[in-house]
């Protein structure tokens, strides 16, 4: 997840020792974290010995998960019959942590190339090692804030539009419309309309900044 269980619950201002919600909001942090890694078209969390595969006639390389840390080898497969083997890594540069430049091709036309590699960013609540990168704070934030929105709205995500009482509303949803509620304000006529939002304003101008691009 890209952030904790511990940084949610103080955002919305639930004690430590109240567990209850715990599944709950993990639940939101991991659906959160995965429409985030898809909206980037990447993912985050750092993985030792990673495989990742390319077109074998790409001579340029852009891996889903970085910053890169180390490239151990590389395997290039022709058939299915012939199966993965081992090929020299040839000269390269690594551009912005995430694009190996080969220089030339590893392989022919319509095969298949994987790279073996150690990277990716070191997710909150785990200890950051000598030339490791940490996930930025500002992702950890978005993660935290687009959650706390779920739990906050989880009676209301999806709603479209309603017209009517306020006890209409209480009674066909089963929860409360907000505010105070006594006899004389159940009458009282309303209108809620909720537009499709998917990841909040806030969170997409942040998550526009760690995209990768296609390719």
């Amino acid at each position: 997840m890209l952030a904790t269980l511990t940084t949610l619950k103080t955002r919305l201002g639930i004690a430590l020792s109240e567990t209850g919600a715990d599944p709950l909001l993990t639940g939101f942090l991991e659906q959160v974290s995965a429409r985030m890694e898809l909206y980037c078209n990447r993912r985050f969390a750092r993985v030792e010995h990673g495989w990742e595969e390319f077109p074998g006639e790409q001579s340029e390389l852009r891996l889903e998960r970085y910053p890169l840390e180390t490239i151990h080898s590389l395997e290039l497969k022709l058939s299915e019959a012939t199966g993965w083997q081992a090929v020299p890594l040839p000269d390269c540069i690594v551009r912005g942590g995430c694009l190996i430049s080969l220089g030339v091709a590893a392989g022919p036309r319509g095969s298949v190339v994987r790279l073996e590699h150690t990277g990716g960013h070191v997710l909150p609540g785990q200890l950051v090692e000598p030339g490791q990168v940490a996930l930025p704070v500002e992702l950890e934030l978005a993660c935290v804030e687009q959650a706390a929105y779920l739990h906050q709205n989880r009676e209301r995500v999806g709603l479209t539009s309603f017209a009517g009482l306020r006890s209409d509303y209480e009674r066909y949803f089963g929860v409360s419309a907000g505010g105070e509620t006594p006899a004389q304000a159940q009458d009282v006529r309303m209108f809620w309309q909720f537009n499709h939002q998917d990841l909040l304003p806030g969170v997409l101008a942040i998550l526009n900044r760690h995209r990768r691009l296609a390719g």
